[in-house]
């Protein structure tokens, strides 16, 4: 595709095959009546693909064009711990709210990311917009991700499972047939493994878990399977309704994932190293599935 531009509708041509099929097409028609002329009509410009119009695109093209900057570009620039000092010493008006600020950022880099700085995403663009001429810019289709943060939490996850599918020897032949769901918060990561699956997962849950927590340090990883709650049959029905499907029954599998690979009623000792760390997560987790609390607690020793 040579010189590519994406249309309002989201299609993309060649700039000069969308030129050279509406070339000579006019936009707006003049009208007149009785020798007044009237206010000129716009003319319907479909997009050759769909209903879209594009008439205003195709006046205005230069109008159209998104500039921006990849992330790669704007990390190249940060605000180090000594420019923070600098700037809170500075006899500047506001040199004190700004680095309390960047402070907070700061803060945020070094717990989030293990970054000691702030990154100066925003700045980078302001510069990028008043020195255009400080960067390099290349024209090309530009489309913009609008899916919810799940989505990228989970190829993340993805690409955590396929480094240790293609790393670790151990787990390899495992992974191979697995598939999730992923959910999760800054706390814990809970991952959703279709019900046929459970065993397979449970079997290398231990392994897998330790593999997963090294990478998403400082979070706590669990397994859930996916399970269905079927509503009670109305009175008189004659349709019964499994009991692996009611309410309670699935709230109990739950909390046995979460809890897993300790025992309920109380958790296993034996298990004690693998389940101890993550109890509050535990308690939480099961909390956002089911809307219940719970207790967890060991069997005391005699």
């Amino acid at each position: 595709m040579t010189a590519p531009v994406t249309i309002p509708c989201g299609h993309n041509f060649c700039t000069g095959c969308l030129e050279g099929k509406f070339a000579g097409v006019a936009h707006v028609r003049v009208r007149s009546r009785g020798g007044r002329t009237l206010r000129s009509q716009k003319n319907v410009t479909k997009c050759p693909c769909c209903p879209t119009d594009i008439s205003e695109f195709l006046q205005n093209p230069e109008e159209q064009f998104i500039t921006y900057l990849w992330i790669n570009i704007t990390t190249q620039l940060k605000l180090s711990d000594d420019c923070l000092l600098k700037l809170r010493n500075s006899k500047g008006k506001h040199a004190k709210l700004l680095s309390d600020m960047c402070k907070f950022y700061r803060d945020w880099h070094v717990k989030s990311d293990g970054v000691y700085g702030v990154y100066l995403h925003d700045p980078v663009s302001f510069v990028a917009v008043v020195r255009p001429d400080l960067f390099t810019y290349k024209k090309g289709v530009v489309r913009v991700e609008t899916q919810l943060l799940k989505a990228s939490r989970g190829m993340f996850i993805a690409q955590a499972f396929f480094d240790l599918e293609n790393t670790n020897q151990e787990l390899k032949s495992d992974l191979k047939y697995l598939h999730l769901d992923i959910s999760g918060n800054r706390k814990a990561v809970v991952i959703y493994v279709p019900i046929r699956l459970r065993k397979a997962f449970r079997k290398i849950h231990s392994r897998l878990v330790r593999e997963l927590e090294k990478k998403f340090s400082g979070k706590d990883v669990m397994f859930v399977a996916t399970r269905r709650i079927v509503r009670p049959p109305k009175k008189g029905s004659t349709i019964q309704r499994p009991h692996n499907r009611t309410l309670t029954s699935v709230h109990e599998s739950m909390l046995e994932d979460v809890a897993y690979p300790a025992e309920i009623v109380y958790l296993d000792v034996k298990e004690k190293n693998n389940t101890e760390y993550k109890l509050e997560s535990m308690v939480c987790v099961y909390r956002k599935l089911t809307g219940r609390d719970v207790v967890f607690e060991y069997p005391v020793e005699a």
